[in-house]
């Protein structure tokens, strides 16, 4: 049995919340289907996040707007310190993101728009990866 990490970082806990029950159902369908884990962690502080971060995260849910002053940019920024690069889902409200002057911008393999679709669209994405990191 192999696992799938999951991280979602999000300043709104009503969201955050939210996100991950939903992420989670979706999540343990897979996971009878295949045999393997999924494991999602989710956190409020961007902070806390880069603590406890190693690189056995697979994909991480980033909200743009993180409060505070600190957005996905400064995540990726300090992800990319290190040696190990998950696959990155920017998740916002915003649109215009891809054309930041940044190079930061190459580490992300996903945009999702918070909006209806949201969930839909992230289940998917992890159906993709972990097809992708199983099947190899």
């Amino acid at each position: 049995m192999e696992t799938l990490n999951v991280s979602i970082l999000d300043d709104n806990m009503f969201f955050l919340k939210l996100f991950h029950e939903r992420i989670s159902r979706h999540s343990m369908q897979l996971e009878l289907g295949s045999g393997n884990r999924i494991n999602i962690q989710s956190y409020t502080s961007y902070l806390q996040f880069l603590d406890q971060f190693d690189n056995s995260t697979d994909l991480v849910f980033l909200d743009f707007d993180l409060g505070g002053g600190f957005n996905a940019i400064g995540v990726i920024d300090e992800l990319k310190k290190g040696k190990y690069m998950p696959k990155i889902a920017i998740i916002t409200e915003h649109q215009g993101i891809s054309k930041l002057p940044s190079d930061s911008l190459k580490y992300i393999d996903s945009y999702i728009k918070k909006d209806n679709y949201v969930i839909p669209k992230s289940c998917l994405l992890i159906q993709d990866l972990m097809e992708e990191k199983f099947s190899a």
